[in-house]
């Protein structure tokens, strides 16, 4: 074999093997960012089991949410005054029967029960389908431009179905 040839072998080889490490990185960091958000979010996770069952959710897609709203942190503060864990409006806490102050909306039991009660509500009022229910629980109602939190939530969502497998 030429020794140019060989040369080509080893760097398309070499080449394969920086792809199939980065691929792998990839995974890792992923199985990591879970593993943190999952660890940071344990104290509270009879609270999320709890509300996901009295309100018939998928326990995986509610901590997707919270993952994406607040990354599991339960004193998060959105630009707009959305409050705690899953970014609860105060006013949108009220709608939903919310009876009490705007700062008792950080207790993580709280935010949960009103957080998952209000994804039920938007699940039922879009008979049902993810992708409208979740652009709604971002915007108050479906619009188009809120794919992009869409497509996070379902990505958070698949990595923890896949990590609870």
């Amino acid at each position: 074999m030429k020794p140019k040839t060989v040369g080509w072998i080893i760097l398309g080889g070499g080449i394969i093997t920086l792809l199939l490490l980065r691929f792998r990185l990839h995974e890792i960091v992923e199985d990591w960012e879970a593993r943190i958000f999952l660890n940071r979010l344990s104290p509270y996770q009879s609270i999320v089991t709890n509300y996901a069952d009295q309100h018939s959710l998928d326990e995986n897609l509610v901590k997707a949410v919270i993952w994406t709203e607040s990354s599991g942190f339960p004193d998060a503060e959105g630009l707009y005054g959305e409050i705690g864990f899953m970014q609860v409006f105060y006013t949108t806490a009220q709608q939903m029967g919310f009876t009490g102050e705007p700062d008792e909306l950080f207790d993580p039991d709280t935010n949960i029960y009103y957080g998952t009660k209000y994804l039920r509500w938007q699940l039922n009022r879009y008979e049902q389908d993810i992708q409208m229910a979740l652009s709604a629980y971002k915007a108050g109602t479906y619009t188009p431009e809120n794919q992009w939190y869409v497509d996070r939530v379902l990505g958070y969502y698949a990595r923890l179905e896949a990590y609870s497998k």
